[in-house]
């Protein structure tokens, strides 16, 4: 039997609130980590951003940007919008459908889009005692059963855990059996004159930086040098420890 544990814990005025609990179940999956990363590919920047109505959509992307037809989810500065249809013809994306926050105004200069890429995970609700998710950038997960039907979906903050146990009152992973996350990286581009806070993510140069040190960016060179950023990796990791039968 394979034993895990979560544990919970906050400090205010000299007292500590402390919460652990341990779980015994008898199949663990551990996929990425340091031994095999599971990379979270690029997201793409969008230009001449056109926006027809809350889920109907038009850019344009670089050329050779890994964006292909098929589901993206569409990041931008305040929102989210994932499983979205997307149809690229040549360098210009229409985007129709998906759920989550109605797309931004047009000429939106924040807009990301990024593949849905697929993990193949198993997951059974009722038979599971631990579940986490862990990525190094801002990410979105889809977990879906073997008909694409969405059981759970949530969005990552950059190194933030998203942590579930059975002792919870409600099952987050309850349904048909989980069979694949379908996720993404949801990573904005550095913006010059914005104030970024320790932790923050950002993609400049088609590479990922972590914030440092609290500042207002100049330029990114010289905030670099000034080692406000560090080279970071995007990267994925699930845990899930359950039983093979009830």
């Amino acid at each position: 039997m394979g034993a895990g544990s979560h544990s919970e814990s906050m400090t205010l005025g000299g007292r500590s609130l402390n919460r652990v609990i341990s779980t015994t179940a008898d199949n663990d999956t551990l996929l990425g980590g340091t031994a095999s990363p599971i990379s979270l590919i690029l997201p793409s920047a969008v230009s001449s951003w056109v926006k027809t109505d809350a889920n109907t959509a038009a850019g344009n992307v670089a050329a050779g940007s890994n964006v292909a037809t098929g589901k993206v989810d569409v990041y931008w500065d305040g929102g989210l919008r994932y499983g979205v249809d997307c149809t690229r013809t040549v360098n210009a994306l229409a985007l129709d459908g998906g759920t989550g926050t109605d797309f931004p105004a047009s000429a939106d200069t924040t807009v990301v889009v990024a593949n849905q890429q697929q993990v193949n995970v198993t997951i059974d609700g009722d038979l599971a005692a631990l579940v986490g998710f862990l990525a190094t950038v801002p990410a979105h997960a889809d977990c879906q059963d073997t008909s694409s039907n969405s059981i759970r979906a949530f969005s990552l903050a950059a190194n933030e855990p998203d942590i579930w146990d059975s002792s919870k009152s409600t099952n987050l992973y309850t349904g048909a059996v989980i069979t694949k996350a379908k996720m993404s990286n949801g990573t904005l581009a550095w913006v010059t004159a914005t104030a970024y806070v320790v932790g923050d993510v950002v993609t400049n140069t088609a590479l990922t930086y972590k914030c440092l040190v609290a500042h207002t960016s100049g330029t990114f060179a010289t905030d670099l040098a000034a080692a406000d950023w560090v080279l970071v990796t995007a990267t994925l990791e699930i845990l899930v420890s359950q039983d093979s039968t009830p």
